[in-house]
């Protein structure tokens, strides 16, 4: 594989490049970026998967073929969400930090667009956007893209997915007709094959592996289990992985917060990442997330797409998702730039054909694995202690403390008790936890299910594996919104859940009047469900919301 310095890049990209640590250029980075320097008018396709360095594929090129000179917008990166769009910005800042008078400017939603107005009017030859924001200084008539000569569509196929195929083809028509256009994505849906064919002219293709196909060194397993036994099984799955660094992934935002909270207060050092949280909010979570103060991000897909961090060790699907790209997705966040990982999924009776979906679709093998026993998570802890112990430098002098103090007339398994009393969880708490494995065949042999499938089945489609119930005595809380408002109790639990986050057996009586409802909410939940709802809105609509002080009792 050639080196960076073969690829044609300048000087000071190159210093660039050595400054940051890059070493081999990756497979997508060797076939591309020769090509565009010596086509720099062209379109392409580039199919590669999530961390093979896409970023650098699109962003050292157009480093040199930017006009540095001009403050002009020259170059336009879309990207599906702000978290990536920050990110790249800050690899492009990386990279063209020998170029003068460089300036990248990230502009994307849930922060203030006057100020990313003022930064346009300043100038940025390069401009990193997402397809909404990007919008609506389009219609503010807020930036000049009469100037752009690249386009760049990153992460294409989560653009479509997430519905944004109408601004796409919007900003597309809005830049001039001569310009080239550089689509990059880990798969090729229809979709974007029409977006292709409309909008790029004979495009050159690239591919880094096969599309549709997650990483080689990828491990795909999966847990038999029982729906009310998902957390327990999580729990179970972190402890036995003593240096873990994951994300779960969940089918909503609910769910996100409740394991969030729950791992939280099981001593875990775990937030989640949903779309309820402001731009601050999010940033603050994912920076935590990425200088490890918490090894554990509990995300919804929608959350969580464009996190490019590295040293992932597993992603583990809390619940399978619907369609195998969101899996590849998912799965995408570990096992980068030729790094080993592991995906794990929770996987019940009824969801199995999901596999056999995403092992066809992906030609992959998902392997059936037992849930590790109590067993197995002490060993893995207590080993995991003793290498650490067994690493630590003693010095003469920390020697002579210990003879000072006649500490080496403490036995040894004295020693042992207190570090595991410190450092792993009991084995008393982790032995409750129970056998959680469910690996027998789910049909009798007369091709039926068998009684303990059907009643897998039934708790897998509930949401109980909190059972949460409340502590049976409620406060009665205000909501300024009612029948006028076309409010039904449905519509009220639902408001009161969503927006809240509260669990549906933590809310109790709900009365609807005319112009207001009032629900009785669990005392232990009640204050962190106003604060939640002072700053939501229905159907685009604020509402006031206090606390009736009425406690009620079952």
């Amino acid at each position: 594989m050639p080196d960076f310095n073969s690829l044609g890049l300048s000087p000071e990209l190159l210093q660039s490049i050595q400054t940051l640590g890059y070493e081999k250029p990756t497979a997508i980075q060797s076939q591309v970026i020769p090509y565009i320097l010596a086509n720099p008018i062209g379109d392409i396709v580039a199919l590669a998967q999530t961390g093979t360095g896409k970023t650098a594929a699109f962003g050292l090129p157009i480093g040199d073929l930017v006009d540095w000179r001009s403050n002009d917008t020259q170059a336009l990166i879309l990207s599906p969400t702000r978290e990536l769009a920050l990110q790249i910005t800050g690899d492009l800042k990386g990279f063209y930090a020998n170029k003068r008078n460089a300036n990248v400017l990230a502009v994307y939603g849930g922060a203030g667009i006057y100020d990313q107005i003022k930064g346009l009017r300043r100038g940025a030859q390069v401009v990193v956007a997402t397809p909404g924001r990007l919008m609506d200084l389009i219609n503010r008539k807020a930036i000049d893209l009469s100037t752009v000569k690249v386009v760049v569509l990153d992460e294409a196929d989560e653009m479509l997915n997430m519905g944004f195929r109408d601004d796409i083809e919007e900003i597309l028509r809005s830049v001039p007709e001569e310009r080239s256009v550089w689509l990059y994505s880990a798969t090729m849906p229809k979709a974007i094959e029409q977006i292709a064919k409309r909008y790029m002219k004979e495009p050159a293709k690239f591919s880094a592996g096969k599309q549709n196909t997650a990483a080689a060194n990828l491990a795909h397993n999966y847990y038999l289990v029982d729906g009310r036994q998902r957390y327990p099984v999580l729990k179970r799955t972190l402890d036995f992985f003593p240096d873990i660094y994951a994300i779960v992934f969940c089918q909503t935002k609910i769910e996100t917060r409740k394991i969030a909270e729950h791992l939280e207060h099981d001593g875990y050092r775990a937030e989640a990442l949903h779309g309820d949280l402001s731009q601050g909010q999010r940033e603050t979570v994912m920076a935590k997330f990425r200088n490890k103060t918490i090894s554990i991000l509990i995300a919804t897909d929608v959350a969580a797409r464009g996190i490019d961090v590295d040293n992932v060790t597993h992603v583990i699907h809390f619940s399978l998702p619907d369609d195998f790209e969101a899996y590849t997705h998912r799965s995408g966040r570990t096992a980068r730039a030729g790094k080993s990982g592991q995906a794990i999924a929770l996987v019940t009776q009824k969801e199995r054909y999901k596999v056999k979906q995403i092992e066809k679709s992906l030609n992959i093998q998902m392997k059936l694995i037992d849930v590790p026993s109590a067993e197995d998570v002490l060993k893995t802890q207590m080993s995991k202690l003793a290498e650490r112990v067994n690493s630590i430098a003693i010095s003469s002098g920390t020697v002579a403390t210990v003879e000072k103090f006649q500490l080496d007339q403490i036995e040894p398994m004295q020693v042992w008790a207190y570090l595991l009393s410190k450092e792993i969880a009991t084995p008393e708490k982790i032995m409750s936890g129970g056998d959680f494995n469910h690996r027998e065949d789910a049909r009798d042999s007369r091709g039926g299910r068998d009684k303990r499938d059907s009643r897998d089945n039934r708790s897998g489609s509930r949401d109980d594996f909190f059972e949460e119930r409340g502590s049976g005595k409620y406060a009665s809380v205000y909501v300024g919104l009612g029948q006028r408002d076309q409010m039904n109790a449905a519509r009220i639990l639902k408001l009161t859940c969503d927006k809240a986050g509260i669990p549906k057996g933590m809310v109790g009586k709900i009365k609807l009047f005319h112009d207001h409802s009032v629900v009785d909410i669990d005392e232990t939940k009640v204050n962190e469900a106003i604060d939640k709802l002072r700053g939501a809105s229905w159907d685009n609509k604020g509402f006031r919301v206090k606390l009736m002080n009425e406690k009620k009792h079952r």
